[in-house]
């Protein structure tokens, strides 16, 4: 699975779908708050 990386490209691509997934995870826990507090308050 582990793959070579020369250049700044490369490493992008790589880290790509890890990110994406991140930021959607982030994403969902900033919505789920929001509205859990609006609801609260």
């Amino acid at each position: 699975m582990a793959k070579h990386i020369s250049n700044m490209e490369e490493l992008e691509k790589a880290l790509m779908p890890t990110m994406l997934k991140m930021v959607d995870v982030m994403a969902t826990k900033v919505i789920t708050s929001k509205v859990f507090f609006r609801i609260k308050v």
